[in-house]
């Protein structure tokens, strides 16, 4: 009897693993997860926005140092998302109003990279840009 309550246990698992569905990278949840951590930024709650970070871009930065110094968001909008031919990827655009000393900048466009990892959708963070790069020169002849 044994064996057999085994046996009848590995089928009805099979069968209810067989019948629930994987999660798909579709645009309708990509825009979902995009709304949610722009509301969480407009809260300035950095902690569940860190938590939308890929893997391998949460071994790049600690969840203490991410969004330090980062200026308040006061508005966004999603302009444009564009999903890879295999739906793994894709590109968001987003516009956002931040407030910075004082002052408020609206329009400041913003491009994300999300991809599609363990059944769910991350973000992808962008290297770091030197603020003062130093300008090439061309060579005189």
């Amino acid at each position: 009897m044994g064996k057999k309550a085994i046996l009848l246990g590995v089928i009805i698992g099979v069968l209810i693993s067989s019948c629930v569905p994987f999660a798909k990278p579709t645009e309708e949840g990509l825009r979902k997860r995009v709304e949610y951590l722009w509301q969480q930024r407009l809260q300035g709650n950095w902690a569940a926005t860190y938590d939308l970070l890929c893997a391998k871009s949460k071994k790049k930065v600690s969840r203490e140092a991410f969004g330090k110094g980062s200026a308040p968001v006061k508005q966004y909008e999603i302009l444009s998302i564009e999903m890879s031919p295999d739906r793994r990827s894709a590109t968001v655009d987003v516009s956002i109003t931040v407030e910075y000393m004082g002052f408020e900048f609206k329009g400041i466009r913003t491009r994300q990279e999300w991809l599609f990892e363990s059944g769910q959708w991350c973000l992808k963070l962008k290297p770091p840009r030197p603020l003062l790069a130093p300008a090439k020169r061309e060579k005189r002849k």
